[in-house]
C-alpha cells in the first residue's frame, strides 16, 4: 500500500522469516558461530534461546543454507506433539521408509539409518524449533537420541530452539540427563540502539528505499518501546509507514511513533526482560530515550483517559444515529402496512359493492319471475 510512495519495491518489515532482508547484529552472528562449531566438532546437544520475535527461525533457515552435501538435516517445526509422533516427524524428515509401530522399533530404524548416513560420509543433523513445547516425556527422546554413537562418535548432532522459558524447565531434575549431553548453550539477546538503527535502514535498503525515512528521535523511540526485539520493531516501523503514507509524511517522526503506539497499544513491551538483556547494553539506553519514553507514558495515560471519555461520547452518538434510523424504518414499514392495509380494504369495499349489485340483480330478477308467476295463474 505505502510501497510506492516510499519508493520501495517490497514491504521492509514483514514478520515472517525472509533470508532476502537477513540482518545478523554481533549475537546473531555469534549464535552462528556456536552452532556451525558445535555441528563440526560434535560437541553434543547445541541449545539456542532467546524470547519471541528475536529472530531464532530465521537463525535456523540461514544454517540450513550453510549445509553442504555431506549433511542429511531433519527439521522438526511444529512440537506439539508427544513422543511416538516426535519419532514419526524425524522418520519423515530423514525421508526413511517406515513400518515402525512402536517407539522402540523407531528408535532402532532411525539408529541404523543414522549409521548408514555416516557410512554414506553424511552427518546427520536434527534440528527442533520451539522446544519449550515438548513434554518431559518427549525430551526424553531427545536424550536417548543423543546416546547414540558409533565407535564413540555421536551418531547424530542435535540443534533444540527454544524461548528463554525452556531453561526454567531444565533446572527440573528429572531432565537432569539432558542437560547433561548439552554441549554448547547460546542465549540471543536484543539489539542495541546502533544495531536498531542498522537494521531499520538495512531492511529499507534492501526493500529499495532511501534508508533515513526515519529521523533521529524516531529510531531512539522505536529501540526504546521495542526494547531493540526485531519483530517488535517490525511491527512499529510497519504501522509507522502505513501512518506516514496516510497523512503525507515522508519522513517517519517520533509524533508519528507516538501515534502508532498511543492507537495500538499492544505493540510495546510492558516491561524489561532481565534475562535477555545484555549486561554490558543494560545502561546503553541514552538519557534522552528514557525522557522520551516516560514522556511517550506520561500522554499515553492522559490521552488513554481522554480517549474513554470520547469513545463514549462517540458511542452515544452511534447509538442515537441507529435510534434515528430504526425509528425512520419503523416508520416506513408501519406505512407500508397501513397502504396494504388500506389497499386490502379498498378492495374488499369493491368486492362488497360487486356482491351486493350482484345480490340485487338477482332479488330483482326473483321478484320478476315470481311476478311472470302469479299472472300465469290467474
Amino acid at each position: 500500500m505505502y510501497e510506492d510512495y516510499y519508493g520501495l519495491t517490497a514491504k521492509p518489515f514483514n514478520i515472517t522469516p525472509d533470508l532476502d532482508f537477513l540482518f545478523l547484529s554481533h549475537n546473531h552472528q555469534k549464535a552462528i558461530t556456536c552452532m556451525e562449531y558445535g555441528v563440526n566438532e560434535d560437541t553434543g546437544i547445541i541449545l539456542l534461546t532467546g524470547d519471541i520475535g528475536m529472530g531464532k527461525t530465521t537463525l535456523i533457515h540461514h544454517m540450513l543454507t550453510k549445509f553442504e552435501d555431506d549433511f542429511c538435516v531433519a527439521t522438526i517445526y511444529n512440537t506439539d506433539v508427544d513422543s511416538k509422533q516426535l519419532l514419526g516427524m524425524i522418520i519423515e524428515a530423514f525421508d526413511l521408509n517406515s513400518s515402525a509401530k512402536s517407539k522402540t522399533e523407531a528408535l532402532e530404524l532411525i539408529e541404523s539409518s543414522l549409521k548408514g548416513m555416516h557410512d554414506n560420509d553424511r552427518k546427520p543433523v536434527i534440528i527442533i524449533d520451539d522446544v519449550q513445547n515438548l513434554h518431559q516425556k518427549t525430551l526424553e527422546i531427545i536424550h536417548l537420541l543423543s546416546n547414540l554413537q558409533n565407535h564413540d562418535r555421536i551418531l547424530v548432532q542435535i540443534i533444540l530452539v527454544a524461548q528463554t522459558e525452556f531453561k526454567k524447565k531444565l533446572e527440573d531434575p528429572v531432565v537432569a540427563s539432558l542437560v547433561q549431553r548439552i554441549g554448547i548453550t547460546y542465549h540471543i539477546i536484543p539489539f542495541s540502539q546502533k544495531e536498531t538503527e542498522a537494521y531499520i535502514s538495512h531492511r529499507l535498503k534492501v526493500a529499495g528505499g532511501i534508508t533515513d525515512i526515519f529521523d533521529k528521535e524516531a529510531l531512539e523511540m522505536i529501540y526504546t518501546i521495542a526494547q531493540g526485539n526485531p519483530r517488535s520493531i517490525n511491527l512499529i516501523c510497519d504501522h509507522a509507514l502505513v501512518y506516514g503514507f496516510a497523512d503525507d509524511k515522508k519522513t517517519i517522526n517520533s509524533h508519528i511513533i507516538h501515534q502508532v503506539i498511543k492507537d495500538n497499544p499492544g505493540l510495546a513491551k510492558s516491561k524489561d526482560s532481565k534475562e535477555s538483556q545484555n549486561p554490558d547494553q543494560t545502561n546503553e539506553r541514552p538519557a534522552k530515550s528514557r525522557e522520551n519514553i516516560q514522556t511517550t507514558n506520561t500522554h499515553l495515560k492522559t490521552e488513554r483517559s481522554e480517549n474513554w471519555q470520547q469513545r463514549i461520547e462517540g458511542r452515544l452518538q452511534t447509538l442515537e444515529q441507529l435510534m434515528g434510523e430504526y425509528n425512520r424504518e419503523l416508520r416506513e414499514v408501519i406505512k407500508s402496512m397501513f397502504e396494504k392495509e388500506r389497499q386490502k380494504n379498498d378492495n374488499l369495499m369493491i368486492k362488497y359493492a360487486q356482491l351486493e349489485s350482484e345480490s340485487n340483480a338477482l332479488r330483482q330478477k326473483l321478484a320478476e319471475r315470481n311476478s311472470g308467476s302469479k299472472s300465469q295463474h290467474h
